[in-house]
Formats: C-alpha cells, structure tokens, sequence
C-alpha cells in the first residue's frame, strides 16, 4: 500500500481514520483500543507492526531495559574496536612483533584460505554480528552450536573485562615497568628444568614481556572465568606497581583513570570468581591460584583481612579437590597447597586470629624441595611454621582467659626461633660489598621479606613480655630479644629501599617495618629522662625510616606510609624538645594500641609554637601514654573499613576523649 497520508501504522491497517489531541503522542484509536501507535515510517514490516500493536503497555519498559543493554553491549564493541584500530602503529614495531610472534604466525598461515570464510571469521565483524539484536546469519550460528565449551554466564563478563584491557602498547610499557617484581609474587618459580636446570614456571604464569602480553590474549580468549579472573588479576598486580606519575604520559593509554580501573578489575574479578563457583561449573585449580594472588594484591593495597578471607576460600576449594593430600605428586598442586597453608600461618599471626590447616595436613620436612627451589622460599616455609607455634600459643591463651601464658611455651618457640635464624645466610645483609655476587630486584626483595617476617615473628613472640620484664628481670632476655627485632625490622626495610632502584608499592611491607619502629620509639620514650648508651643511634635510624616512609608516600601515594612517617615524626620532635603538633593528639594504631599526646601547659600560658617546642620528654615524661592488650593487638572488626590499614587511624578511637576546651585528645 501506498505510504503518504499521516495516519499511524495500526489505523492505516484498520482504515479508520487517525486523530490526534493536542500534545499527545498516541492517535485516539490507539488509546482506544490500548496498542502502541507507531507512524508508518518507524515499521519495517506488517508482522512487526501487527506484534507491536499487540503488545501491552507494560513491553514499553521492558523495551526501554532491553534497548539499554544492547546499547551498553554496542558502546563495549565500539570501545574493542577503537583499541583494535588504535594497535596498527604498535604491531608494526621491532617489539610488537617479538611480543606477539605466535598470533603474528598464525595470521600468516591463514592468508590462502577462503576469503569468504576468512571474512566470516574476522574479529571485527564478529564484534558487530554479536552486537546485533538478531542472529540471522545461518553461518555464524551453525559456528556457535559447533563451539563445546561455550557458556551463556560467560559473555557479559567478557565483554566487560575487554573493556578494561588496555591496548598492547599500553601493556608493554606497564609490563616492562613492573616485570622486575614478578618474581617476588606467589607462584611465580616452581621446579627446575630437568635438560637446562632454569627454574620453570608451572601455573601458566608469564617469565617475560612477550609472555605477559601472549597471555593476556590468550586468556581473553578463553570461556573459563577462572582463566579470565587469573588474567585479571596478574594485570592487577602490575598496574598496581606502576607509579601514578607515569599513568599520565602520553605512552599510557588506560581506559580510565588507574584508581578507578583497580576498582573495577576488582569487580569484574569478584563476578568472574562467583561464576567460576557457581553450582553450574565447580572449582579448578586456576580459581585456587586466583585466590593466591588476589591475596597478594590486597596485601600489597593493605587489606590483610580481605587477603585472610581471600586465603581461606582458597583453601576451601583446594580441600575439595584434594590438594592437601600427602600423596599428591603434582607438581603445581603441591605448590598451590604450600602457598595456602604459608599465607594462611602468616596472616593468622599477624591477625591474631586462629588458623585453618592443621599441622598434620602439612608436608614433611624434605618433602616438597622441588616446590621451593630457592633458598629464600625454603626459609620462608621455616618462618611460617614459627608463625602457627605463635598462633597456637596466643590462641591458647584467649581460650583459657589467661592474663600471662607459662614462660615455658615460648621458650620451647624460642629454640625452634634459632634455628631458623641460623639458616639465614649473613651475606644477605651485605648486598653492597664488591664480593657478593649481583642479584636481581626480585631476589632482594624475597631476602629482605624473610627478614621482615622472621624479625617480625620473634618480635610478637616476646613483645607481650616486655612490658612484664619492667618489673620482672626474668623477662629481660625477652625484652631485649623483641627491641632487637624490631631494629633488624627498621633495617631490613631500609636496606630494601635502597637496593630498590624503583619504589614499589606494598603498604604492608610498609606497615611491618613501621611497626618496629614504633616498638622502639615507645621503649625510648617511656624511659623519659634515661638516656640509654644506643638512644642517639636509635632515635637517627628512626628519623631515616621517617624520611624514607616520607619519601614513598609522596612518590606513590601511599596513605599507610603517610600516617606512619606522622607519627614517627612526632615521637622524634618531642623526645627533641621540637613537637610542633597539636596539644592534644590521639590514635588508634592497627594492630598495636592507642597512642596519646598530651602537652602540659601551665595556667596563663599563651599557646605558640615557641612555648610548645620548649617542652620535651627531659621535663614531662608522661606526655606520651600508650596502652594496648599484651596479647591481641587488634582494632575492634565493628570499625574496619574497605582500607583497613589505610583508613584513618584516628578515626578508629571508639570513645574519645576530650579536654577542657572541647578539643579532642
């Protein structure tokens, strides 16, 4: 039938005629008979037209729902294809085609096949044909049902984590920035090589630039989320290691803001894992490995509780699958299972929280060698059964409502301790002697994490004396042993600083080094006016973890180094006599206690900053006050935030206190 006349497509069918009132946008007869009035020129067909008009007033929102996810589907396909287009200048490069050599070769063999399916086949109009709101191509249908592994729940989160994917030169430049620390993060070197001895990795993990962009792209390709999330996740750690000045250089090309991707990897990642266990598919071992590293990376944002949370569903996972078995021989499940149980000792300790594996689900000493190859990671197995020796006795402790634990059971803790210390070589203090033989950034940061984490242990195990062997010489040896520690602590920190020739980012690095220094800062303070034969040395080593924690917060915007090397600062200016704070000054510090300042002053005194710097340690050694259980040094869990270490510490006082003029103390 002709079109012309302004009748709306329902009224020209029923060839009535079509009135509209003023201001509506439905014909009467429309309205009359409850259909939707569609002009002529906005119907393809009679059959479209005849289900619109049969459809009730309810399809409008629907269709509104339905229109809105096609379109977020077709501005995800646009933003693939801008990163696609926006490739051609980097695959042309020397470094492009050595990154990417095996899809470079396979685009080569499929140059004589048929151009028509070879057309068919295109990324490209595969990106536009699932963007479509139907699928009337017989060929691409009869590809999708030939496909087995495909999954429904997969798509979406596809589409969304290749959003967020930036382009290949963008994933050079981080992966070139950040490959140094790979070795450091779990599940990285695994086995020897049995032809050339090179150590291996077995979890599909990438050892170089290349590898690290082949297997972003071959993961993107894969319709397992496990694989997706581990992708992710690995991308995470990089890009968190990249410093934010060099985010904003023309060679970045982040789809936004780096802050804003980590959140969102962290989502997607999340979606991906609930997908992965989900009761439709089960657990694998890329979602336990998932797990592993997402506990790194929240350790290294300063989440330890979310890394614990992180580590437990791990464990849970790999207990269903048998993991924890004694005879289990593979290689890649002995590993997974030794870098559970690690995490799960270590993180408990520093939580003080109880533990999930037992001891009798352990590997025998001797037993997974070729899990740890290296010395650094043979050790760091030693500290973490010291880690659960800790636990159990802190745990047996809160069991029993005991105010003190038998000196005993930490002496018997105390021998294992020096065994463990004596396998630490010496020469992993000495990086800088021409002697020593040079060693990569990731194996200074593993030696240095071993002596954070040993020092750090054997400070927890004796600090809750030490404020028994004040009053109690009995307890002097394991006062003297946890202010040891703590200084080994402040040094190892400062010597992994310096070897670093790049800042990284690990807030909880940070956080364990600060937390010897305020051990040491508060023995010295509450000492008043002794002077102690090593105070001046002390309190110099400390004003350098100051500078050095001042220096990675402004460098990486880091707020736990930022808050640290705050109070680290006013310790050191009142026990100088130079505090410049305010009057009244209290925190909550994590895992510690609360610290109180409170400056004396006498009635009619004017408040300046020349009669506060008059006033030091030497004339009132109680304007600092600290107090905290001897045992659990834990914030109360009602006043964690997503942050956790990184929120701020003075917000976590649950009762403040106040002084005369109002001001908080």
């Amino acid at each position: 039938m002709r079109l012309g006349t302004k009748s709306c497509s329902e009224c020209r069918r029923r060839k009535v005629r079509c009135k509209f009132n003023d201001g509506s946008d439905n014909c009467q007869q429309c309205v009359l008979h409850d259909t939707r009035c569609v002009s002529q020129d906005d119907s393809p067909a009679p059959t479209v037209a005849s289900a619109s008009a049969s459809a009730p007033p309810s399809a409008s929102a629907s269709t509104s729902v339905d229109l809105q996810a096609r379109m977020g589907s077709l501005e995800a396909s646009v933003r693939e294809l801008c990163q696609t287009i926006s490739q051609q200048g980097f695959n042309n490069s020397p470094l492009a085609v050595a990154a990417l050599g095996a899809q470079s070769s396979e685009r080569e063999q499929g140059i004589d096949a048929n151009q028509d399916a070879a057309l068919d086949e295109a990324p490209l109009v595969q990106y536009l044909r699932d963007s479509l709101a139907t699928q009337a191509d017989t060929s691409s249908r009869r590809d999708r049902a030939a496909e087995p592994s495909e999954n429904p729940i997969i798509r979406p989160t596809e589409r969304r984590i290749r959003a967020l994917i930036p382009v290949n030169s963008t994933l050079v430049n981080i992966f070139d920035l950040t490959h140094k620390f790979w070795g450091a993060w779990p599940l990285h070197w695994t086995q020897n090589n049995e032809h050339n001895g090179e150590l291996e990795n077995v979890h599909g993990l990438p050892i170089s630039v290349g590898d690290a962009v082949r297997f972003i792209d071959d993961s993107l390709r894969s319709s397992s989320p496990s694989i997706l999330a581990k992708c992710l996740i690995w991308f995470c750690l990089s890009l968190q290691q990249v410093p934010p000045g060099s985010t904003t250089r023309h060679e970045f090309c982040l789809p936004m803001p780096k802050a804003d991707l980590m959140d969102k990897c962290l989502d997607e990642i999340d979606v991906a894992v609930f997908q992965r266990g989900s009761t439709r598919l089960g657990c694998d071992l890329d979602l336990i490995e998932v797990y592993i590293l997402q506990a790194e990376l929240f350790l290294n944002q300063g989440r330890p509780c979310r890394a614990w949370k992180s580590v437990r569903q791990g464990i849970d996972d790999a207990m269903l699958l048998g993991l924890h078995r004694p005879q289990q021989e593979d290689i890649r499940s002995k590993s997974i299972w030794s870098a559970l149980w690690q995490l799960d000792w270590k993180l408990s300790m520093f939580l003080g929280l109880p533990f999930t594996v037992p001891h009798d689900l352990l590997p025998h000493d001797g037993r997974d060698d070729e899990v740890h190859p290296l010395l650094e990671h043979r050790i760091m197995r030693s500290v973490a059964t010291l880690c659960g020796r800790i636990v159990e006795r802190d745990q047996r402790r809160q069991q029993k409502r005991q105010k003190e634990l038998s000196y005993p059971d930490t002496i018997s803790i105390m021998e294992r301790m020096e065994y463990v210390r004596n396998l630490i070589p010496e020469e992993w203090w000495d990086f800088e002697e021409e002697s020593q033989p040079p060693v990569t950034p990731a194996i200074a940061f593993l030696r240095m994490s071993v002596l954070l984490h040993f020092h750090f242990a054997n400070k927890l195990l004796h600090l809750p004396y030490v404020l028994l062997g004040a009053r109690d010489r009995k307890y002097e040896h394991s006062r003297c042993l946890a202010l040891e520690s703590a200084e080994a602590m402040v040094r190892a920190y400062l010597r992994l600083r310096y070897l670093m020739d790049d800042n990284f980012s690990c807030d909880f690095i940070d956080f364990l080094a600060f937390s010897g220094g305020i051990v040491l800062a508060a023995n010295l303070t509450k000492r008043g006016r002794e002077k102690p034969p090593d105070g001046e040395r002390i309190w110099e080593m400390l004003d350098e973890l100051t500078t050095k924690l001042g220096e990675t917060a402004q460098e990486l915007q880091c707020s736990v180094a930022t808050q640290a090397s705050q109070v680290l600062h006013n310790l050191h200016s009142i026990s100088h006599g130079a505090y410049g704070g305010p009057d009244c000054y209290e925190m909550m510090i994590p895992y510690f206690g609360i610290m109180r300042i409170i400056v004396p002053r006498r009635p009619g005194q004017r408040v300046d900053v020349d009669n506060r710097r008059m006033v030091s340690l030497a004339s009132d050694p109680n304007m600092i006050s600290f107090s905290t259980d001897m045992f659990s040094f834990r914030f109360p869990s009602e006043f964690q935030t997503a942050e956790e270490l990184g929120q701020s510490w003075e917000d976590l006082v649950a009762n403040p206190v106040y002084d005369s003029m109002g001001r908080r103390m």
